[in-house]
């Protein structure tokens, strides 16, 4: 009888093995099936990411009418590509004229990729533009992800499977939610960079290494280790190459000018910056965030130095990796997990370690929490280290199918999301959160809003003004409006800053006030109206908001 049972449910489980072998058969066959010219595996990313774009451009800018977009960022990228549209001058911006003495945004990043975005702004020049374009370029990332899956694995539904959960990825969603910043390039330069490298089309790849250095000079590090990693991949030719006394092989040959071409950006980059764009010297340690790695030991020097620190430093290593150690470990769970770890079984993680490394030893929660654009610095080598790490899963133990593995990430992706993405209905109905930086539920538009919104129609289009950090991005369209600084900003030069911001009340006609966030801000400008400041009167008020003129 036993036997019997143990024969019956043999055949059982090899039927239903067999059923799954059709059905993904035939749903192979169904993606290479193609429909103008495009196999429907590929259709059906550009409708994922066509859904995706979607999505994400109305919640943030459901998001910015609800005045949860911020000077910084937003407001000064919007203000930076308005000025040199309308105003003739380069990126010009004014939160940060108090260390930023010329204005420019090249000032506070070498970015040129700035002018990719001008005739895209220009379109139409209001924030809602760049947040729609934004949730486009970061979707986008799906496509060349999904040629680096196709390609490698040979299989479209597990390609498509990727690329999906891509889409699904919930720090992808906390970068896709913050703001507008340039970094959003970042996952699609960097997928075709790497697609191209390994299919050896050498010019592509370093036109798109280019172009992520064109981002801001902090990329430079990372490409510095997308060359070591080509080193590694090829470490048995460098090998050869080096005995034989011949580096002419271009496999070695790319990766070494890779790096050089990095470490040369970069330092262009500082020249630029320093000769062109200088930093007041008074400011330079906020300029350089040195304190968010103070227990690694590097408050008040260049953050540069962290690598020899890291190497110098084992104890301080320790201490610093201790810092925060369940919300980093919270973060590794969140950018793996969802991929199931496959990531660590590939040589292509080392380039994140660029990023990495630095985030985990940091004490500034936002470079190791979700809702912030750093993760945006990991998220391609994340996902291209998964699909070569399956390669390599698929070689070493023969796995015969792709439909379970590709079930799985889908499943995994939609659950990660519902614990961390920004648009979690669960996040929404219950208490349940988790980590993160600035307000991440999808916000309501409620009586205070609209107020809000009203005030701001009362400031004459080009009036200039004086608001906070969270109304600024609505005034971006001209160059005469002004945000008070960062409370942190009164640390290095109390004195200066108090000279700055009365020169921001004498140069503003108007000053916005709301009461009911960011509370010490804003009673710290009520209190200097009222004291120093008595040439405004009050224009309007209501639940809290304040409109002064003068």
């Amino acid at each position: 009888m036993k036997w019997l049972l143990t024969t019956f449910t043999h055949s059982v489980a090899k039927q239903i093995r067999a059923i799954k072998n059709v059905n993904e058969e035939k749903l192979e066959n169904w993606l290479n099936e193609k429909i103008f010219g495009r196999c429907k595996g590929e259709l059906l990313v550009y409708l994922a990411i066509i859904i995706y774009t979607i999505i994400f451009s109305y919640a943030t800018i459901l998001k910015h009418y609800a005045f949860r977009s911020f000077a910084w960022d937003l407001g000064i990228v919007s203000q930076s590509l308005w000025t040199t549209l309308n105003d003739g001058r380069l990126l010009y911006y004014t939160p940060e004229l108090f260390f930023n003495l010329s204005g420019s945004y090249f000032g506070l990043h070498f970015s040129p990729i700035m002018f990719l975005l001008l005739p895209i702004y220009a379109i139409h020049p209001a924030p809602e533009t760049l947040f729609v374009f934004q949730s486009f370029i970061l979707g986008l990332g799906a496509l060349p992800l999904y040629w680096f899956a196709r390609d490698a694995l040979h299989n479209k539904l597990i390609a498509v499977a990727f690329s999906l959960s891509y889409l699904l990825y919930a720090p992808l969603h906390g970068a896709n939610w913050f703001d507008f910043h340039v970094q959003s390039f970042l996952p699609l330069f960097f997928f075709l960079a790497i697609y191209f490298f390994e299919h050896e089309n050498w010019k592509r790849y370093l036109v798109f290494t280019v172009l992520a250095l064109a981002i801001a000079e902090s990329v430079s590090m990372v490409v510095v280790f997308v060359g070591l990693y080509g080193l590694v991949k090829y470490k048995d030719i460098l090998v050869k190459s080096l005995q034989q006394k011949s580096l002419v092989d271009k496999k070695i040959l790319v990766p070494f000018a890779t790096i050089m071409l990095a470490g040369s950006w970069f330092l262009l980059s500082r020249w630029i910056q320093d000769t062109f764009f200088p930093i007041d010297p008074r400011f330079l340690e906020f300029y350089k965030a040195v304190d968010y790695w103070s227990i690694l030991g590097v408050s008040g020097i260049d953050p540069i130095t962290v690598p020899s620190y890291i190497i110098l430093n084992p104890i301080k290593v320790a201490e610093a990796l201790a810092f925060d150690a369940y919300l980093k470990l919270l973060f590794i769970v969140l950018i793996f997990g969802s991929l199931l770890f496959l990531s660590f079984r590939s040589s292509i993680l080392i380039i994140s370690l660029s990023w990495l490394v630095p985030a985990l030893l940091s004490n500034e929660q936002k470079f190791y929490i979700l809702g912030s654009h750093y993760p945006l610095y990991l998220i391609p080598f994340i996902f291209l280290a998964a699909v070569d790490g399956m390669r390599k899963r698929n070689r070493d133990v023969k796995l015969p199918r792709f439909g379970n593995f590709a079930r799985n990430l889908l499943i995994l992706g939609i659950i990660f999301s519902l614990f961390a993405s920004p648009l979690s209905p669960l996040l929404l109905t219950t208490d349940f959160t988790i980590p993160h930086f600035s307000e991440y539920t999808l916000p309501r538009i409620g009586p205070h809003e609209l107020i809000l919104q009203e005030m701001v129609t009362l400031v004459p289009h080009n009036a200039s003004i004086l608001t906070q950090n969270h109304i600024f991005s609505h005034f971006a369209d001209r160059s005469n409006a002004y945000v008070y600084p960062l409370p942190s900003a009164f640390e290095y030069a109390p004195d200066a800053m108090n000279d700055y911001v009365n020169q921001l009340f004498m140069k503003s006609k108007y000053v916005l006030v709301d009461t009911k966030y960011d509370t010490n801000t804003a009673s710290d400008i009520l209190a200097r109206i009222q004291h120093y400041h008595p040439s405004f009167s009050l224009l309007k008020s209501e639940d809290g908001v304040y409109l002064y003129v003068k």
